[in-house]
């Protein structure tokens, strides 16, 4: 259970505002009660889609999202800072992400301070904040990044259901790229490739070792195709009653971002078959060759159909094995290190940083 490193009952902070006091109850701690739900998977495989269904139910609330276990606790751990309410609060409402939720410091300070003061219970106090703003009575959390922490969310928050989205990862890298524009990052197939193949290794391991009644996976094209069906699975998962609101089209920008709207947009319409493998639609086959070539393994391990890599010549493939090699599990963590060591010479140097892939927290090789 996570731990407070200051005393339960100071709640002072540096502007010398005090956190209401905690009515002594033992269930002060969110561990017990918390019941949030998380949705998770790679970029542009539809988490944004999933996260406006769920918004769109009459008791489940979705923010935008908060990179909150991924980013903001996995960053504040290390500074090492005292864990009391003010201090806690003041520094998650400089995060980018946390920041922009929609919920105020002194809303927050007023739901946090009836707890311990953890990060546990800090998330708690902001998605409690957010459901009671929008009359909803639960509320749904949307970070990609999150799958990585999946294991520490659910040894803090015991009563958490988590969902993760899984998209042909053809679709993805072709997705990805096109926002690449927008994110400013690399449009590399092969660094994108690996991106999906990573996410997808950890979807795979978290399905084999989290508990069932923890953790589900829900493919893109079966919402797509069969929405009701695949959201009434997903709302016994978590224990609601699916509503046919869920897979009607809204104006509501909810968890949509307005500088994300414009490649986010469809994200608020109905369930569209037409947007399945939409790669099909491509017209450069030496750009799916190469994709399959990348990624076959892991889409024929999800059931994706048609990945042979066919008309391409030797040459061709000894040229994409050496592009792939740097992403390879056991040699990616060394060229990781030494691509950070050359973009900080760059920087100290004043010329431009190589170019990054779609945003992603460290891959560890054991993923």
């Amino acid at each position: 259970m996570e731990q407070s490193t200051g005393k339960a009952g100071d709640a002072s902070g540096g502007d010398g505002l005090q956190a209401p006091q905690r009515a002594p109850t033992p269930t002060s701690t969110a561990e017990e009660s918390f019941r949030p739900i998380f949705i998770c998977g790679c970029q542009r495989s539809g988490t944004t889609a999933l996260a406006v269904m769920f918004d769109r139910h009459s008791h489940i609330a979705v923010p935008r999202e908060t990179q909150f276990f991924c980013d903001f606790a996995k960053n504040d751990r290390r500074k090492g800072l005292p864990q009391s309410h003010q201090g806690l609060l003041s520094r998650a409402m400089e995060h980018y992400y946390i920041s922009r939720v929609g919920v105020s410091h002194d809303e927050v300070l007023s739901a946090f301070g009836r707890y311990d003061p953890t990060y546990t219970n800090l998330l708690r106090a902001v998605l409690e904040c957010y459901a009671r703003k929008q009359n909803k009575g639960r509320c749904a959390e949307k970070s990609c990044a999150h799958l990585t922490t999946a294991r520490e969310i659910l040894d803090l928050c015991p009563q958490a259901r988590i969902i993760c989205i899984v998209r042909d990862g053809r679709d993805v890298v072709r997705s990805l790229r096109k926002v690449a524009v927008h994110w400013k990052t690399s449009q590399s197939v092969p660094r994108l490739c690996h991106h999906w193949n990573w996410f997808a290794r950890i979807e795979q391991r978290h399905l084999r070792e989290l508990p069932a009644g923890s953790f589900t996976i829900v493919k893109y094209e079966d919402l797509m195709t069969h929405p009701e069906r695949g959201l009434k699975r997903l709302c016994e998962f978590i224990g609601e009653e699916f509503e046919p609101a869920q897979t009607q089209g809204t104006s509501s920008a909810g968890p949509v971002q307005e500088c994300e709207a414009q490649w986010k947009a469809k994200a608020k319409d109905a369930p569209d078959p037409k947007r399945v493998a939409a790669w099909r639609r491509c017209d450069d086959p030496e750009l799916i060759a190469q994709m399959n070539y990348y990624m076959g393994g892991m889409l024929r391990q999800l059931g994706y159909p048609d990945t042979a890599v066919s008309g391409i010549s030797l040459v061709k493939r000894l040229n994409w094995a050496i592009r792939y090699f740097p992403y390879r599990r056991g040699v990616f963590p060394v060229a990781l290190c030494v691509n950070r060591v050359l973009r900080s010479v760059l920087s100290l140097l004043g010329r431009p940083k190589t170019p990054q892939s779609a945003p992603e927290p460290d891959e560890p090789d054991s993923a």
